[in-house]
């Protein structure tokens, strides 16, 4: 019943509401919307004025305050019309004809304009706004109960009125709330199974630990057990390495820090072992021992013991007797312990104790007294001791070398020297080489091809022998300037001498070619050499022949030509089938070309895109000149042709251009 009495004084509050003025509803509801499409507005007839219009706000205060009508002012002087509006349309001038018309008559005189239906415009639906009040109550109906349904609370003392929205409001609370109790239990639940999983872990791992350590301790307490026992059998002198490797080798293979105790026991066996060794007599002593301890011990333990018991006697003995000039022992003992004594300790035995004592004899060795070559004693260290023998032992051994040239002598017996010097040409540096060469040996050979005399009726070649004895010992190069200065131009001279003085040419060619084959093949192979033996058989040609032309009684001098080339090869045919058995390379025609202009400080240059009649096109110094091989020909440029010339002849043309220019 009291429900139902509310819920009609809400309905009748609700209409009320509506139905007031002010009532924000209502405007929303009435409200017309202005129409701004409108250019004019319209007065309303009650506005026209101020006497005529009574409800302003203006008047009622005016009255309030005394004021009884007429014009305003101590005099009533004021306008009782006020000052009307005057619309003037677009473009109309201040004197037209409707232009005193007010504002208010214009709009009473115009017409309305009957707009066709079909013109009309559609109004638009005017909108409504629902109160959020009406809303809920729509709602609630939609519901099935009502917004006012009252629910009896009779929990307490006195029976208490609750609303149903209420109610629903503070379920919805409590079950948030739970829920959020729910998911937070739910986040402490799986933090603790974490928890729980990670000291499960933890205690598995700790427990795998307890049982690693316990092993360890047992190990620990038997491997004392087993030292306490290993050190009374070495104090009654019953032990082995043998056995001492063997109990133990289970151990050192599980346990590396085991290594260094096992070490320290071993020590005083191996000592007991190696007490009396001579490593340079018996040097395999004590291999088999130190092999199998090698495998058991770890390598910072192994190089200790190796230190401790073999270094000692090694460096003991070495520097006490052994002799550098019998590298024997001591090869014997590094070829027997080179896989078993670490890289670092053989380094020591060979920088501490082999190189000091080969320095020292190196200093002391003397060439001419010794029977012994030194590198004999000296070539086997250099593959082991490489780069610090040649820093400390190569300029010594240069010394000794000048010392030993020094009183050498080229009539000596070269065999002792040459078996000193060759194994040392290709060791040391070729610059190095060279300066020795120069400095002690070159003079002498110099001295003795001075004293050479070339006699071809009684030929004595001693010093031409003494020289040829060096080629394999002194540079090319060296052995060639000694024998452009001081052998050819003496031997020239004499070929020279012989040809004008009514020769036999039969004698003249073996001299030539048994000159020939004593030159060896390093020198011969040479170009320069060769060019020289050109001369002598060019100075044969001419000799030949001049005494054909003499024959013939002519006795004027002509130049090489074509015909000339062809008589030289003809008589140089039997020369040179003699020298076949020397091997020596016969040049074409333009390598000879190429080594008189060598020999004349000329340069044979080609000349690129230019030939004649197929021929490529070449400059002879300042001469421009064809070579025809197959024909032997040079053909050089003159006056406007190509004429044949010989090599005296193209050398007086570029002669002359040199003096034109």
């Amino acid at each position: 019943m009291s429900n139902g009495i509310l819920s009609e004084e809400k309905r009748k509050q609700s209409k009320k509401d509506a139905d007031d003025d002010d009532s924000p509803r209502k405007r929303l509801k009435t409200t017309k919307a202005p129409n701004f499409q409108k250019n004019t507005f319209v007065l309303s007839p009650k506005k026209e004025n101020f006497e005529k219009f009574k409800g302003g706000i203006g008047l009622k205060l005016l009255e309030k305050w005394g004021h009884k009508g007429g014009g305003l002012g101590k005099n009533e002087q004021g306008i009782l019309v006020p000052i009307e509006a005057h619309v003037r349309r677009k473009n109309m001038g201040l004197g037209y004809k409707d232009a005193h018309l007010s504002a208010l008559d214009k709009v009473q005189e115009k017409k309305p304009v009957t707009v066709p239906v079909w013109k009309e415009k559609k109004k638009a639906k005017k909108k409504v706004y629902n109160t959020a009040d009406e809303l809920l109550l729509e709602k609630n109906q939609e519901v099935g109960f009502g917004c006012q349904k009252i629910i009896i609370d009779m929990r307490g003392p006195q029976p208490q009125p609750r609303f149903l929205e209420e109610l629903d409001h503070s379920l919805s609370l409590i079950v948030d709330l739970v829920k959020h109790e729910i998911h937070k239990i739910d986040i402490d639940l799986r933090k603790e199974k974490d928890s729980a999983f990670s000291l499960q872990q933890e205690k598995d791992m700790f427990i795998k630990e307890e049982e690693i350590q316990k092993m360890q301790f047992h190990n620990l307490v038997y491997i004392a057990e087993q030292i306490e026992q290993t050190e009374f059998e070495i104090a009654s002198g019953s032990l082995t390495l043998d056995s001492l490797a063997n109990r133990f080798k289970d151990m050192l293979s599980s346990s590396t820090h085991l290594s260094c105790v096992v070490c320290s026991l071993a020590l005083p066996l191996f000592n007991r072992m190696f007490q009396c060794w001579d490593p340079l007599t018996d040097p395999a002593h004590g291999v088999k021992a130190i092999s199998s301890w090698k495998l058991l011990l770890d390598t910072t333990a192994y190089s200790q013991l190796v230190s401790e018991v073999i270094l000692p006697p090694v460096r003991r003995s070495v520097i006490n007797t052994w002799e550098p000039r019998d590298p024997e022992p001591v090869l014997r003992f590094i070829e027997a312990w080179e896989i078993l004594l670490p890289s670092p300790i053989l380094e020591t035995v060979l920088d501490t104790v082999v190189l000091p004592k080969l320095l020292t004899a190196i200093e002391s060795w003397e060439g001419r007294l010794e029977a012994v070559p030194i590198h004999v004693w000296v070539h086997p260290w250099l593959p082991l001791l490489g780069q610090k023998f040649e820093e400390g032992a190569y300029q010594i051994i240069l010394t000794k070398f000048s010392n030993l040239l020094d009183a050498w002598h080229p009539s000596d017996d070269a065999s002792a020297v040459h078996t000193v010097l060759s194994p040392w040409k290709t060791l040391f540096e070729a610059e190095s080489w060279e300066k020795l060469m120069r400095r002690c040996v070159a003079p002498k050979l110099q001295l003795a091809l001075q004293e050479l005399e070339i006699n071809p009726a009684d030929q004595s070649l001693d010093r031409f022998y003494w020289v040829i004895g060096w080629v394999s010992l002194v540079p090319i190069h060296v052995m060639i300037e000694l024998m452009e200065r001081f052998f050819f131009p003496k031997w020239l001279d004499v070929l020279s001498f012989w040809l004008c003085s009514e020769p036999n040419f039969d004698e003249i060619r073996n001299w030539f070619l048994g000159w020939k084959r004593l030159f060896p093949e390093e020198l011969s192979a040479n170009k320069r050499v060769q060019i020289q033996f050109k001369r002598g058989l060019d100075m044969a040609m001419e000799a030949v022949e001049h005494v054909e032309t003499s024959k013939n009684g002519a006795r004027e001098n002509i130049s090489m030509s074509y015909h000339k080339a062809q008589e030289q090869r003809q008589f140089s045919g039997s020369v040179e089938k003699q020298a076949q058995r020397d091997d020596i390379e016969e040049m074409s025609f333009k390598e000879a070309v190429e080594l008189f202009a060598q020999e004349k400080e000329l340069l044979l240059k080609l000349k690129p895109n230019r030939m004649h009649n197929g021929l490529q096109v070449y400059s002879f110094g300042r001469v421009s000149v064809v070579i025809d091989s197959a024909n032997s020909k040079l053909l050089a440029h003159e006056a406007g042709g190509r004429f044949p010339v010989d090599f005296d002849g193209l050398l007086k043309m570029h002669h002359s251009a040199v003096a034109r220019k």
